[in-house]
């Protein structure tokens, strides 16, 4: 996987802070393109229908005052971290934050997006913007919620699904760039089946129990994480009982970093991410990657757009 463009939310209550400070890191050890944008919801009112020229004023004005707040709030995060006087690429545009986010990772062909993890308020809280951008975007989301720190280890949820060999190609760039170990996990829940009224000729057909599910589920993980070429890398990896999100919230801690697919296939927030991916990336304290499923669709996106973004 190459990173050649990355695309950072930023807001006017400063909340994406780590999120600033992440991907300067990365970009840093990436040497890749780093563009900040930041949106200022706005709308035309009702006496600018004859008096545009007089509204186009009024909306540069508050575009080049939020440029200047947030150029300025850049500037002092540098200055902090001993990085005075880089360059800093803004975008300031007009606009929800979501829709603005997903035009300039459409425009600058985004390879990853960084945002801010913020549940009570902010503009890029889960639930609001981040999550429609994590729902429609077509590159990685990279959420910090908390203050950056050394990763030392990456947690690679697989769900055996098409996308896990992309979720590990992602799991091994980064565990290069940032000289972490990738541990692997799947957790194996039972499938359910029921009848109301069997078949008579499936009465004495042989069944599998709880335990030969969970052994064919144990090869074929296993099997999964040996036939991907990790280039030498060493990867832990474990096999257990329970609900996903469960265990894999118990596993990560600090110092780590969640790198997961997502598989939904419906225009609902919720049903895009996939309620796993979804509950992790709500209470997870450490960093968590999104990986969207190269496949997903909206059936209300028309041709050529992202579909409606309502955030």
């Amino acid at each position: 996987m190459e990173i050649r463009r990355i695309l950072v939310g930023v807001d006017e209550a400063n909340v994406a802070e780590h999120a600033i400070r992440a991907a300067r890191d990365l970009a840093d050890r990436l040497s890749a393109e780093l563009e900040f944008v930041h949106a200022v919801p706005m709308e035309m009112p009702n006496w600018a229908v004859s008096g545009v020229p007089r509204w186009s004023a009024i909306r540069d004005e508050i575009l080049d005052k939020a440029r200047t707040s947030r150029r300025e709030f850049l500037a002092s995060l540098d200055e902090e971290s001993g990085d005075a006087g880089a360059d800093i690429a803004l975008s300031v545009m007009p606009g929800k934050p979501a829709r603005v986010l997903l035009e300039r990772e459409g425009k600058k062909s985004a390879d990853l997006i960084v945002l801010g993890g913020h549940r009570r308020r902010g503009l890029l809280r889960f639930g609001s913007t981040s999550r429609t951008v994590l729902g429609k975007c077509s590159c990685p989301v990279w959420v910090q919620s908390s203050s950056l720190q050394p990763i030392r280890r990456i947690l690679a949820p697989l769900d055996m699904s098409a996308n896990s060999h992309l979720t590990m190609a992602w799991c091994l760039t980064l565990a290069r760039v940032l000289d972490a170990r990738v541990s692997a996990l799947h957790c194996f829940v039972p499938p359910y089946f029921s009848y109301d009224d069997p078949p008579l000729d499936l009465c004495d057909a042989p069944t599998l129990g709880f335990e030969e599910f969970r052994k064919h589920a144990e090869i074929d993980f296993n099997r999964v994480v040996d036939e991907f070429d990790w280039g030498g890398l060493q990867v832990d990896r474990a096999f257990e009982d329970g609900t996903p999100s469960e265990r894999i919230l118990e596993h990560a801690g600090a110092g780590d970093l969640i790198v997961m697919g997502t598989h939904g296939r419906t225009g609902l927030s919720r049903a895009i991410l996939g309620s796993q991916a979804y509950s992790v990336m709500k209470e997870a304290s450490c960093p968590v990657l999104a990986v969207p499923n190269p496949s997903r669709s909206y059936s209300a996106t028309p041709a050529g757009g992202h579909g409606p973004v309502t955030d």
